[in-house]
């Protein structure tokens, strides 16, 4: 017996149990296969309105790419996680999944595949904070760390500046505008992390993103999970968990790899 076969027998024993169930069979038996099947057919052909722009943007394509064995299967995995959501915004994630794969037929298929399931598990809102955090990159844990450095250091030469006044005015200083500049120069790397940190730091807030505190501790939870952001804050003076976080590679190359303009 084929597999078609065995689907079609499983059908048909669903409806004659759903026809033995009083008032509620029939209705039951429209939304499980006539309403569902329209459902995801509408899914489908709004995938494919989408799919259809890029083809018309990118006329350039090579066409042989789209009959290789890991662009079919990448395709058929899209078209799969399509009818199971109705997220327009996911709809548009799996198309820039499914393209790249066009402008960038080297890139990891097994990535894709990761990606895919990523999309269709994060929520609208996981995606957003992921997006937002993306500014909280490795450069900008570096730059963190030398503030800290740059900011110690700083405490010290004012201290060292200040002793050296004190002996200018009993005539023995001679160290003194090089003190000053020094300390000038940090005052400045120094103030220009904070105004930096200042700017970025409404990201790490939910009022930019219009959530409860308690969606937004949930979404930075999720996204710790996936291993897309790490707290960076762990460890601090005064830190709670989850109130510094910070994007991991996995997460920037997610990010990346489901812009959603994609040309060739």
């Amino acid at each position: 017996m084929t597999e078609e076969e065995k689907k079609e027998i499983g059908v048909s024993i669903a409806k004659s149990i759903f026809a033995a169930i009083p008032y509620a069979g029939a209705v039951l038996t429209e939304i499980t296969f006539d309403y569902r099947s329209r459902i995801k057919q509408n899914r489908l052909n709004r995938f494919t309105e989408l799919l259809a722009e890029f083809f018309r943007d990118n006329r350039d394509i090579d066409l042989e790419l789209l009959k290789t064995e890991d662009f079919c299967d990448l395709f058929e995995s899209v078209l799969k996680r399509v009818t199971q959501t109705k997220s327009e915004s996911k709809y548009k994630k799996f198309r820039a999944i499914l393209t790249s794969q066009i402008v960038q037929p080297k890139n990891n298929g097994g990535d894709a595949e990761i990606y895919l399931d990523l999309v269709t598990a994060l929520s609208d809102n996981d995606i957003a904070v992921l997006k937002q955090h993306t500014v909280f990159d490795g450069d900008y844990l570096k730059r963190k760390e030398r503030y800290f450095e740059d900011n110690r250091l700083l405490g010290a030469k004012e201290e060292a500046l200040r002793k050296e006044q004190e002996s200018a005015e009993n005539g023995y200083a001679n160290n003194v505008s090089t003190l000053i500049s020094e300390v000038t120069a940090l005052q400045k790397k120094v103030s220009q992390f904070e105004q930096m940190k200042q700017a970025l730091d409404i990201y790490r807030h939910q009022a930019f993103y219009n959530f409860t505190e308690g969606e937004f501790l949930y979404s930075k939870q999720v996204l710790y999970s996936r291993g897309l952001l790490v707290d960076s804050g762990i460890g601090g003076i005064g830190m709670r968990p989850f109130e510094e976080m910070a994007i991991t590679e996995f997460g920037k190359g997610f990010i990346e790899y489901i812009k959603e303009e994609q040309t060739v």
